[in-house]
């Protein structure tokens, strides 16, 4: 990025989530959510421990790599009643592209809240962020995820191996005018 764009921590509502930046207390709350094996199966790294999640989310605060070229930035998402259920990450790692992930607990699965907070985290992004394009990957057997970037109206562009990894990956791609056309 030649002029770094400015990091924006707001917070962001659906009709049944509230989205809060990442901070180093909301270690505690996530730690015992996000240690359930069945959510690692198609993610990278493992489980951490409060500490661990404490010294990453201190440093996520920041919202930038650490160069400094790259936005990072997270949401926790909670219910209206204050319950954590999970987070959405967007990566502005190109001046014009960013890249989307959601993880949610499995007991919210299937039930809407991963597309709810995707949309919103768009919206937000293409909002607030001079970026023209929206990018998702994700392994090859995760079908919800896959499921969920095609009613998000993401395009798919190709499936590729990185050296190393579990599965191979589909990556999605999305632009601001597909995003606009779809949501007027």
């Amino acid at each position: 990025m030649s002029e770094p764009q400015p990091v924006i921590r707001t917070r962001f509502q659906t009709e049944r989530l509230n989205a809060v930046p990442v901070t180093a207390e909301h270690a505690a709350l996530m730690t015992p959510l996000l240690n359930d094996p069945s959510i690692h199966e198609f993610l990278n790294g493992g489980i951490e421990t409060e500490h661990e999640l404490r010294t990453r989310y201190r440093f996520l605060e920041g919202g930038r790599s650490r160069d400094g070229s790259q936005l990072w930035l997270t949401w926790i998402l909670f219910l209206r009643s204050g319950e954590p259920i999970g987070f959405v990450e967007a990566s502005v790692v190109e001046p014009e592209m960013f890249y989307l992930a959601y993880v949610l607990i499995p007991t919210y699965w299937r039930q809407g809240y991963g597309s709810e907070a995707s949309r919103a985290l768009i919206e937000h992004v293409f909002t607030s962020y001079e970026v023209e394009r929206a990018v998702v990957e994700m392994d090859v057997p995760n079908r919800s995820s896959v499921a969920l970037a095609e009613s998000l109206g993401f395009t798919y562009i190709r499936t590729f191996e990185e050296p190393g990894a579990r599965h191979p990956e589909h990556r999605y791609e999305l632009t601001r005018a597909e995003w606009s056309a779809w949501n007027t």
